[in-house]
């Protein structure tokens, strides 16, 4: 009996010795005169507090400035995910730059970043996987805005205002994601870079909901939305998806970019669907030496702004190539309209002309009595001639319009905005990407 007593101990206390170590809650306050143990009343007075530990939160206290860089290079679990945010009342907290490397499942919300002179603010690397970049502000930085480079599936730039950056505003460079855990870039304001609003050199993005303005202010070649490969062999530019975006404003005033959306050269597989171009200074949707892309239910209007007479082709939608191999495209159930004098809706060259690119259900139309598309020198206003120069089924008509709701839209022109179309007037009041323009005729 007294040995079955013992065993009965020995078990119980083996059971009680296990311990599950419980989240914590940790607090920064940059502006501490002194340096604490991370309590909310002795908070740390640095980020420098050694690796940041799954389960965690971690806070900074709002309207103060950490100048230095955060790092993430914890391996979390969905189960366990650090979480990066900020307490107290106040603006913003500020820190230099966010760099998540070999990290997983970390999040960082609700923080003004700046970036350094060497590093854009938010760095997303390292094979770094189902990291969350969300409803932060990235501001004025030297060297971009968001880079997301060398990193793993399932990450997650959603809901940031990136404003006012050199360089490029979100860059998503090669990342091993997937269909079933693909990049996801949605909901986020990108306004005023020098270069690309955002640039997709990779696979499987999904590029949704954002709003890219004014981007291109300073590098030629940029585009608001861009994708990209630097090679017919690198295997890049594939399977992503651009859809419900609206772009608009984008600058090239050195060359012939300044597209709303651009698939360039060797890009492939990509589908751009339901996206509104507008003001650009180049094409509304733009495929350069692009194959086997998929373009649909995108409204293309007043573009080919050309604010600084650097563009040889003006035109909504342009199908071009220098190697040939703008070909085996579909392009379906889009509208474009010609707004500025002498801007055509659309824009094939010989070559994509004869490229077996598929062209059907589309409404073309200009605002104005010039040509309304060019199709190797060919230049007309006649939709039967412009249908049997590419054994097209498209519509030389106003764009379809859904009667106006009073909104909220997507996107609201502002009050007035009208032309006419094929001696039609036509006033717009919004977009939505369902189910697209909202206007009266």
């Amino acid at each position: 009996m007294f040995q079955q007593h013992f065993l009965s101990i020995a078990i119980l206390t083996g059971l009680v010795s296990v311990q599950v170590a419980k989240a914590a809650t940790i607090y920064i306050n940059p502006s501490a005169a002194t340096n604490g143990n991370g309590t909310i009343t002795h908070p740390y007075n640095t980020w420098a507090i050694g690796s940041l530990v799954a389960g965690n939160t971690y806070l900074q206290l709002a309207g103060t400035t950490y100048a230095g860089v955060v790092y993430d290079e914890t391996a979390a679990t969905a189960s366990k995910p650090i979480t990066i945010g900020a307490y107290g009342t106040g603006a913003a907290p500020i820190i230099d730059t966010m760099d998540f490397s070999g990290a997983s499942y970390g999040t960082i919300s609700g923080f003004q970043m700046v970036g350094e002179t060497n590093a854009p603010p938010v760095i997303v690397q390292e094979s770094s996987s189902h990291i969350t970049v969300t409803l932060n502000t990235v501001l004025n930085a030297a060297n971009g805005g968001i880079s997301v480079s060398g990193a793993g599936a399932g990450n997650v730039i959603s809901h940031n205002t990136v404003e006012n950056c050199a360089g490029v505003g979100i860059t998503i460079y090669p990342t091993t994601a997937t269909a079933a855990s693909p990049t996801q870039v949605y909901d986020n304001l990108v306004t005023g870079s020098g270069g690309d609003g955002i640039l997709i050199e990779s696979n499987y993005v999904m590029v949704t909901g954002n709003e890219v303005t004014s981007n291109g202010q300073t590098s030629e070649g940029s585009s608001g939305i861009h994708i990209y490969t630097p090679s017919a062999s690198a295997g890049l530019g594939m399977y992503n998806t651009i859809s419900g975006n609206i772009a608009i404003g984008n600058l090239d005033s050195l060359d012939q970019d300044g597209n709303g959306i651009e698939i360039d050269q060797w890009a492939t597989d990509n589908t751009v669907t339901q996206n509104l171009a507008m003001q650009n200074d180049g094409g509304g949707v733009v495929l350069y030496d692009a194959p086997g892309n998929t373009v649909t239910y995108n409204i293309m209007f007043a573009n080919g702004e050309d604010r600084k007479g650097t563009h040889s082709i003006h035109s909504e939608l342009i199908l071009n190539t220098s190697l040939g191999l703008t070909e085996n495209n579909v392009i379906k159930n889009n509208s474009m309209i010609g707004y500025f004098t002498s801007v055509k809706a659309a824009f094939v060259s010989a070559a994509a002309a004869s490229g077996s690119n598929v062209f059907s259900a589309n409404t073309l139309a200009v605002a104005g009595s010039w040509s309304v598309f060019q199709v190797g020198s060919t230049v007309g206003t006649q939709q039967s001639v412009w249908n049997s120069l590419l054994s097209a089924s498209d519509t030389f008509a106003p764009p379809p319009l859904t009667a106006p709701t009073g909104g909220p839209y997507s996107y609201t022109f502002p009050s007035g905005t009208s032309a006419v179309v094929d001696g039609e007037t036509i006033t717009l009041y919004g977009w939505s990407a369902t189910p697209g323009l909202y206007g009266t005729n």
